[in-house]
């Protein structure tokens, strides 16, 4: 599984290394990358260290191509987010579901709300760590389950591809032409 993004307080980074110490000392299978950069680096640098966490591994900064290829050989991502963020729909969420990358999110709002709709992973309780490797725990014990993400993932991406969205864009713009545009000269003549 693989957390990329910012390491800083607004984000869960100290949540994610909770996580990895119930991980390292569990039964799971799972390992986890850890790519990015940010203030809390040192403290993830460190804590992996001191701590002995042979199942996680940190990228440090890493680049966009690299970081869509890693994705191929995860079957998990993280969107780990501290209690009272106010990000919606971050955009690390559309690579994740391009490469068909069931989420565990802690995040409210519109991913949250994406992610419970189409079964594209699960949410947690921001903040809470146990929570977040118990929904680790789901996706490796059901694996079927992961499958059935991966899938959907998949699927919900293409309605981000440029083609499909610009064509909604212009068909929006459109109806907001004719109700305004339209509509006052229909009053005007």
């Amino acid at each position: 599984m693989i957390y990329a993004g910012t390491l800083r307080d607004n984000y869960d980074t100290k949540g994610i290394i909770e996580c990895a110490k119930l991980l390292e000392h569990s039964k799971s299978n799972y390992r986890l990358f850890i790519a990015g950069d940010g203030n809390l680096k040192k403290f993830v640098i460190d804590s992996i260290e001191k701590n002995k966490l042979k199942k996680t591994v940190f990228l440090g900064r890493v680049s966009p191509k690299y970081l869509i290829n890693f994705y191929k050989n995860c079957d998990v991502a993280l969107s780990t987010y501290a209690e009272g963020s106010t990000v919606s729909m971050p955009i690390k969420a559309f690579d994740y579901l391009a490469a068909g990358l069931p989420m565990i999110n802690s995040l409210g709002y519109d991913l949250k709300d994406l992610i419970k709709k189409h079964q594209l992973g699960y949410n947690y309780p921001a903040g809470d760590y146990r929570a977040l490797f118990s929904k680790i725990e789901l996706l490796e014990q059901d694996r079927d389950m992961l499958v059935k993400f991966k899938k959907n993932c998949l699927v919900l991406s293409e309605s981000f591809h440029e083609p499909t969205l610009y064509k909604s864009y212009v068909d929006f713009c459109l109806k907001v032409y004719e109700q305004t545009f339209v509509n006052s000269m229909k009053s005007i003549i």
